[in-house]
């Protein structure tokens, strides 16, 4: 009886030192891994210059690859494991193709047709999915076929499964045991190396899903460790002049040791098996130039002859088999990330943002600030509609006039990336630059990701897009004074939510909460679900739930988060025609924290226009880009406090603020980096004091309730003055005063930096408001948000669960600004968002939403 056969496809390696010119031969003859123009003359050139130095490794690692024993070895294995896992289509025979050494894909061609084979399995031993290693070994696969070498056989093709449970099981496994090399006291600080083969960017730039797919098995292993170590994703193996993927294996390792790094483990996360590049790259080469630096090194074993490993191949095989006789079959893909099918619906939406520390400093990424963000969300609710017209995404926002864009998504004929691969752009029939370029990169990065031919059948049938606003994102005084009511927090919470603004969106006045950043966000994220670029996982919250065990929320905030941040930040920044800060991007999709921005350099080679047309996304987007450095540290405001945000009608223009301060610091650099390093000091302060107060809470609720209670019925200079405070309250009070002094501080400093640039980023009219406001009972601290001026002020309130006999804080801080003379001011019903950012939502459960969607448009 005729074998069901498991073909092994793979690379190779010359098993002997003789048969290295033939393997460099074969590899350098192959167009689909190095393109090479006259490739059939150059090959053999390049092969016979390397050979000497590449025959000169195999002897050092032991006079020859091991490849093929490992896979001969987990194939046999694999195939008694099918034996009992799959008994309908046994007997199971492994075959071993390799792509440039015996047992080459013609010779196992003539074995498999020599076995009377009529049924065999594609099985590429690749975990990621390339077009240079698995396409190169099915298109070899192809052509022995169609050559009629193997005889009549049906096919099938597994051809990626890199996040599969088995495989990282098998990786993690020898992670673990790497790191149980070092002492138990320092184990934790060991930097995680994940090592992966290279590709040409030429390759990488044409749409490659190989970056991306690795980076998703470094996240599923990262996941399964429990996030226990620092990890970086890098590349080795590069070939030749031309650019090709970075950072280098070597170059990270450089880094490392630069920044006091002393303990290292070395991953191979896309070979199976050892061969020249574990045994001697890694093991000979990076670890010898390690140990000079001074750093200790282990090298995670390759899978080898794991069980574990071998049981899952056994399991991939098995469910594959399964799928073809139920009639699922055909080709598997174990997705890097586990794309579904696309919905008929998304809605996702992203908090706005304030400010409360970091002003002006935040441009720098030597400093931090402190941005909360809102309870006031931006939602968009991306549907499927074939009223909007075939290849066709409408974008409706019913809270303005007119405010409808249509969008026909085709193939620009004229910019070909690859023969046979067109670049897709975005025209515009009418103009909402953040729209158009949101819809545009987010398709653009679904191409390079999913393929051009999945994403037109995502959007071939008509795409409704509805993106709408909290009312807290627009003034409401024009809607109060329409219903005859005061400027309160109750008259607020009488509008209908998403109210129309009776007015075009060129006109309406905005309050200062980050709308253009909220906007995209919830936009490229409600795309990226939709066209399934994203499981809508990446979205649902679960990731951030065991945020606060590490002290980097980037660290734990899952791959399909943080490149729908790493989107956000370039559309936004592309939106904008600059490189901001991105602390209002990073509050929309990881809530509030502690932000220290990227370095602006990550986005040249999308922004610069000597390079965007031609660059890839992928390779700049992923979160496995080592230059995507921004840090983002957990925080949120003490309990039973709460921020209190107004509305001032007075208008700054914050571009022209942010230059001229700059130009003074560029100009008066001594007197300034003094004033800053002074003002972060603070700032720093200020955040760690805040902690400590919620940590105060943990340790005793009830006398920190009785305490926030106490001091919301006096005013701050009051607060330590009671010599009959109950000894265990008096921690408590001393720390919000603290609190209420270090913000004050802040604001002296931040005057007198207005002072010295000639800015008014306090202006005499917000400080003599504010200084109203702080002057009340239990307000523990206020300021001008970001970067300051005439637009809205920011308090922190004490927010007891029970104020009597006294009139609640915020209470009294609606009575100062409902008549209040100096200025015009109103309150925003904002208050500090408790969910991580940008989450996936029901759009039954929002209030309000399904009655907006329903609108067509204002009127």
């Amino acid at each position: 009886m005729a074998p069901t056969a498991i073909v092994m496809l793979n690379m190779g390696g010359p098993s002997t030192v003789p048969e290295t010119r033939d393997f460099l031969t074969n590899l350098f003859s192959d167009g689909d891994l190095i393109p090479l123009p006259f490739q059939r003359v150059l090959a053999p050139i390049i092969a016979r210059r390397r050979t000497p130095q590449i025959e000169k490794q195999y002897e050092d690692i032991g006079g020859g690859s091991p490849i093929l024993h490992y896979t001969q070895l987990q194939g046999d294995a694999m195939a008694k494991l099918l034996d009992e896992l799959h008994p309908e289509t046994a007997p199971h025979k492994a075959y071993v193709a390799f792509r440039y050494a015996r047992p080459l894909t013609e010779q196992t061609a003539r074995e498999l047709k020599a076995d009377g084979v009529k049924r065999a399995v594609a099985f590429t031993q690749y975990p990621q999915y390339s077009c240079s290693t698995t396409g190169s070994s099915l298109n070899e696969l192809f052509r022995r076929g169609k050559a009629g070498e193997m005889g009549d056989i049906e096919w099938s093709v597994i051809d990626r499964w890199g996040t599969h449970p088995g495989f990282v099981e098998a990786v993690a496994q020898n992670v673990e045991a790497a790191l149980a090399k070092f002492p138990e006291a320092t184990r934790s600080d060991t930097v995680l190396l994940f090592s992966a083969h290279s590709l040409p960017m030429s390759v990488v730039n044409r749409g490659d899903p190989y970056i991306l797919e690795v980076s998703a098995s470094v996240a599923a292993v990262m996941e399964r460790l429990g996030h226990s170590n620092p990890y970086r994703l890098v590349w080795q193996s590069q070939v030749g002049p031309s650019a090709w993927m970075g950072m280098q294996t070597n170059e990270a390792i450089k880094g490392l040791a630069r920044l006091g790094k002393k303990q290292v483990v070395l991953i191979p996360i896309a070979f199976t098996s050892d061969h020249i590049e574990t045994l001697y790259e890694l093991d000979l080469e990076y670890v010898k130039e390690a140990r000079e630096l001074g750093m200790e090194v282990q090298r995670a074993d390759s899978l080898n002859d794991s069980p574990v490993f071998i049981r899952a191949l056994a399991d991939i095989t098995a469910q594959h088999l399964r799928e073809c006789q139920v009639g699922k079959g055909g080709t598997t893909t174990v997705h890097s990330l586990p794309y579904p099918i696309m919905p008929s619906s998304t809605t996702v939406s992203s908090p706005g943002k304030v400010l409360v520390a970091g002003g002006y400093l935040v441009l720098d990424p030597a400093y931090s600030g402190t941005v909360i963000s809102t309870s006031s969300r931006f939602y968009t609710v991306v549907q499927t509609d074939a009223s909007a017209g075939p290849n066709t995404i409408r974008v409706r926002s019913p809270q303005f006039n007119g405010a409808i864009w249509n969008y026909i998504v085709k193939t620009d004929a004229e910019v070909v990336v690859e023969p046979g691969l067109k670049k897709w752009v975005v025209l515009r029939l009418t103009k909402n630059k953040f729209v158009q370029l949101a819809i545009e990169k987010t398709v653009k990065l679904g191409i390079e990701v999913r393929g051009a031919t999945a994403i037109q059948e995502s959007i071939s049938s008509g795409l409704d897009i509805v993106i709408v606003g909290d009312n807290d994102f627009y003034s409401q005084r024009a809607t109060l004074e329409s219903l005859n009511l005061p400027r309160t927090l109750g008259s607020l919470k009488t509008i209908k939510p998403f109210v129309t603004t009776g007015v075009n969106l060129s006109d309406v006045h905005k309050t200062g909460l980050g709308s253009s950043a909220a906007l995209i966000t919830s936009l490229v994220s409600a795309l990226l679900v939709q066209l399934s670029i994203l499981p809508a996982s990446a979205l649902s919250g679960e990731q951030e739930e065991e945020t606060g065990k590490s002290s980097n929320r980037t660290r734990n905030a899952g791959e399909g988060k943080r490149l729908a941040h790493n989107l956000a930040q370039y559309v936004h920044c592309l939106a904008q025609g600059k490189v901001g800060s991105g602390f209002d991007v990073s509050a929309a999709v990881f809530g509030s924290h502690l932000y220290t921005r990227f370095e602006p350099e990550v986005l040249r080679p999308l922004v610069d226009d000597a390079t965007a047309k031609h660059q890839a996304l992928v390779p700049v987007l992923s979160p496995a880009n080592p230059s995507w450095n921004y840090s983002v540290e957990p925080f949120s405001l003490p309990p039973l406090t709460r921020i209190m945000l107004a509305d001032v009608d007075a208008g700054s223009d914050t571009p022209s603020l942010v230059g001229k301060v700059l130009k003074w610091r560029k100009e008066n650099s001594v007197e300034a980096d003094t004033l800053w390093r002074e003002i972060d000091q603070l700032n720093q302060s200020l955040a760690q004091t805040l902690l400590h107060i919620t940590k105060l809470h943990t340790n005793d609720p009830v006398n920190y309730g009785a305490a926030v209670k106490y001091l919301s019925s006096l005013q701050p200079i009051q607060w330590v003055a009671n010599p009959w405070q109950p000894p265990s309250e008096i921690p408590i009070v001393e720390a919000f005063y603290d609190a209420h002094r270090i913000s004050q501080a802040v604001r002296a400093k931040m005057r007198q930096m207005g002072v010295l640039a000639g800015v008014p980023i306090e202006p005499p009219e917000q400080t003599k408001l504010l200084d109203t406001c702080v002057s009340q009972a239990g307000i523990i601290g206020g300021g001008v948000p970001g970067a300051g001026g005439y637009d809205a002020i920011w308090l922190l309130v004490c927010d007891p669960v029970d104020c009597s006999p006294d009139q609640r804080p915020t209470e009294r801080i609606e009575h100062v600004w409902s008549n209040y003379k100096g200025l015009n001011v109103s309150p925003l019903l904002a208050s500090e968002s408790t969910a991580c950012g940008t989450r996936l939502e029901n759009l039954e459960d929002v209030p309000g939403l399904k009655d907006a969607v329903a609108i067509t448009s204002a009127q």
